[in-house]
């Protein structure tokens, strides 16, 4: 028997207004605010991935950057409430052979292991 190996298609989504206001030109032009408090750090990364989650590269690239904000206590809790694993776990799935990707992603789910602090 031959086996055919039918390549996967990409997964395509219609176009978003959120994401066309996120990214695209205020309707005064001006740049939107860009300095927001720390607590809004991985809810903006976690909506990065969630609305970019079939770019490989925009996955990697926040997979990169959650380990620094992973070592604070604060950013972890809020992460392991917002159900970041299950996104994490997502990109591992939709990019198996992206060892880049596979390799962020096994140190940001080891950050997220341990237990909010005082629930040992």
């Amino acid at each position: 028997h031959v086996f055919s190996l039918q390549k996967k298609s990409k997964v395509q989504y219609a176009h978003s207004e959120l994401t066309a206001r996120l990214l695209g030109p205020s309707k005064s032009g001006e740049v939107g605010e860009v300095n927001l408090p720390w607590s809004c750090a991985i809810y903006s990364v976690m909506n990065w991935m969630v609305a970019f989650a079939d770019v490989e590269g925009i996955q990697t690239m926040c997979l990169k950057v959650l380990p620094y904000l992973l070592d604070d206590e604060q950013q972890r809790t809020t992460a392991q409430k917002a159900g970041l694993t299950d996104v994490v776990l997502r990109g591992m799935v939709l990019f198996p052979d992206s060892k880049d990707l596979h390799k962020a992603a096994f140190h940001t789910i080891v950050l997220l292991a341990p237990p909010p602090c005082g629930e040992e």
